[in-house]
């Protein structure tokens, strides 16, 4: 997925203008097959498993040493690779379905993701699972590339077709309700590894193994079964979220109707008749309550969002997991070599690298857990405030009182009871979200990346 030809004009290395043609024939990934490499910082490979050697149809001596655009397709847009630049240089992951062309200009697809390292970048692909969403993809970067190949045809050079493209690609995505490329890519990201989940057989075994590398495997089976729970635990959150957020549109809808209906109320009082003071304190209660909920509101989006930064991020743990665990089954089939040892290293850094910043996540998260619950018990201290005010205004409402207006009586007590709905719809769903708004129980897998980390200073 690297390709330094879009921001480096002095490399000479293949670029979208020098590229072999693609020859329209295909080859698949398997569904279960995952296959990474590493680059430098400038993009030159420097470590391979095996599957990738096998996809790319190049040698492995042709691959090593090589700029990682050897692969790079000619029908892919460049703003692609200046998006995925702009966002790894900064020390964020970058996620996107590309077309790769092989050695014999054959095409493969997949769903890369590309991360930064200490020692240049780790990308990490899996055959797409989601074919709606690549499909979405494509109908971003097919009008994208054209405008690019426009803007070469009219003199533009590389850098400033990639500017162009990525304007058409940004309009793209507005049109299709989408406010940034980060969207998409964690939302592809987060579907495809659920739906690797659902794969048969799973990272592989090796029970007669033994020594360092096989003591690596078992690690991988556990950090991959902790990666899963975590998911979950963050997924019931973010659903939590989601049904109280649906919900309260419902509670603020009534409550403004009853406001409105009780002033109503209030004004056609004629005079010399007592103005309610039951429906003033309903309103006034009605009114705090909308309030506290609007807040509510602005918790559960920041919630939401933590969720979802957190489920990523444990997506990402999970396929740099199964490369590790799939390049240590190979090391096992095929035997260590130094490079194997070198790159070893390397993907256990980025485990540990990524543990910590999803528990980093998990402690914000809980945190925004704890405020939500703290603003859910506000709006339920209101409840028995605003049954009491409800109790009274039905009372009144009951009584011969001059001058109501009898369409409104049964219209307030139809509002109430909406509101009344929804108070106990929010108090539930509430009620549950404090058995799920937990920091994620993170001792295991800290005893398993300090094991790994140990185990791979004992290799040979």
């Amino acid at each position: 997925m690297v390709d330094d030809s879009v921001i480096d004009d002095s490399v000479t290395w293949p670029t979208m203008d020098r590229i072999r043609d693609a020859s329209g024939l295909r080859h698949e990934i398997g569904p279960g097959q995952l296959f990474f490499s590493m680059t430098d910082p400038k993009g030159v490979i420097t470590a391979a498993n095996s599957v990738f050697v096998q996809m790319a149809r190049f040698s492995r001596p042709e691959l090593i040493g090589s700029p990682h655009s050897i692969i790079r397709h000619p029908d892919m847009p460049a703003a692609a690779f200046r998006l995925m630049w702009d966002e790894i240089q900064q020390g964020r992951p970058f996620c996107c379905y590309v077309d790769n062309l092989a050695a014999d200009g054959s095409t493969y697809t997949v769903f890369a993701t590309v991360t930064p390292t200490a020692e240049g970048y780790l990308s990490v692909r899996v055959r797409p699972l989601r074919d709606d969403l690549l499909e979405r993809a494509r109908s971003l970067y097919r009008p994208t590339r054209q405008v690019e190949r426009a803007a070469r045809q009219h003199g533009v050079n590389r850098r400033g077709a990639a500017g162009v493209g990525l304007d058409k690609l940004q309009e793209l995505l507005n049109e299709a309700g989408l406010p940034n490329y980060d969207e998409f890519q964690w939302e592809a990201l987060l579907a495809e590894v659920e739906a690797r989940r659902d794969l048969p057989g799973g990272l592989e075994t090796r029970p007669h193994a033994s020594g360092p590398l096989a003591a690596m495997l078992i690690c991988c089976h556990t950090l991959s079964a902790e990666l899963r729970r975590w998911s979950s635990h963050q997924a019931a959150i973010q659903q939590m979220a989601h049904s109280i957020s649906e919900a309260i549109p419902h509670l603020l809808d009534a409550a403004s109707s009853a406001i409105a209906t009780a002033t109503v109320l209030q004004q056609a009082r004629p005079r010399g008749v007592e103005r309610s003071g039951a429906l003033a304190f309903l309103a006034s209660r009605l009114t705090q309550m909308s309030s506290i909920t609007n807040e509510l509101v602005r918790h559960l989006l920041v919630l939401r969002q933590s969720c979802r930064d957190t489920r990523s991020w444990v997506a990402l743990a999970e396929l740099h997991t199964a490369a590790l665990g799939q390049f240590v089954v190979e090391i096992l089939d095929q035997g260590q070599t130094d490079q194997a040892r070198s790159a070893v290293e390397e993907l256990c850094q980025v485990l540990d690298d990524d543990f910590t910043f999803v528990s980093e996540l998990s402690e914000e998260n809980a945190v925004y857990a704890g405020t939500m619950t703290h603003e859910l018990q506000r709006v339920h201290a209101l409840i028995a405030d605003h049954r009491e005010a409800v109790n009274q205004v039905k009372q009144e409402l009951d009584l011969p009182a001059a001058g109501q207006p009898d369409r409104l009586v049964p219209q307030i007590t139809d509002q109430l009871t909406a509101v009344a709905d929804a108070l106990r719809l929010i108090e539930h769903l509430g009620r549950e979200s404090t058995t799920i708004s937990t920091p994620l129980d993170t001792h295991t897998a800290e005893f398993q990346i300090a094991h790994l980390l140990e185990v791979m200073d004992s290799l040979p």
